[in-house]
């Protein structure tokens, strides 16, 4: 078996265009890197959703993760 070159990688592009249409490329392109990555943080155990953020329980304002109170009115976050 050879290797892939040039004129071969322009065949493979071209029927792939014809396939699915030009429109339609990024978003396979976004799709497979989409499940690249998920597929990469759960093997290496992280949580893709990232820190939680922290709401006010008075004025329902989203803060840090870290935080002990609310940057907009003050209270003690829980």
């Amino acid at each position: 078996m050879g290797q892939l070159g040039l004129p071969e990688l322009v065949v493979i592009l071209v029927i792939v265009i014809f396939l699915f249409g030009a429109n339609r490329i990024p978003e396979i392109a976004k799709g497979i890197g989409s499940a690249i990555r998920n597929f990469k943080n759960e093997t290496e155990g992280r949580d893709s959703a990232g820190p939680r953020m922290a709401t006010c329980p008075s004025c329902s304002t989203a803060n840090e993760p870290d935080s002990k109170f609310c940057r907009k009115c003050g209270s003690k976050l829980s």
